[in-house]
């Protein structure tokens, strides 16, 4: 005996045919994140030259402990010290009162040295 066709899907896979359905909730949720994807603004695209300058700075930055201000697209922007690159998972943990912030490094947009002497003339007087 020889089943129907459905008219979704050209075959007799009846079985799932049922999970098929969209509810009227749920097609309005994405249809509003679709309009939301679309307001979003596309992530640069950085040329080969500007990633390896970014690297360098990042890797002279940990070498030398100094503070960054990383602008992360989709995130804002993190401060704090590098006290780890890592190549394989391409993350840069940056730490900051304690607390360490994984940021992926194609991300990162800008790295910027931060002021690291607001303190200095206060401690330089004791």
């Amino acid at each position: 005996m020889k089943r129907a066709m459905s008219k979704i899907s050209y075959g007799s896979n009846m079985l799932w045919e049922g999970s098929r359905i969209i509810l009227p909730e749920h097609k309005e949720r994405i249809n509003q994140w679709r309009k939301e994807q679309k307001g979003m603004p596309k992530k640069p695209v950085m040329s080969e030259l500007e990633l390896e300058e970014l690297a360098n700075r990042l890797k002279e930055a940990k070498e030398t402990g100094a503070e960054l201000y990383l602008t992360v697209w989709g995130r804002g922007g993190v401060d704090g010290r590098i006290v780890r690159l890592d190549p394989e998972r391409k993350m840069v943990y940056v730490e900051k009162y304690g607390q360490v912030t994984k940021v992926p490094f194609f991300d990162i947009v800008s790295a910027e040295y931060m002021e690291s002497d607001t303190y200095s003339g206060y401690f330089a007087d004791r």
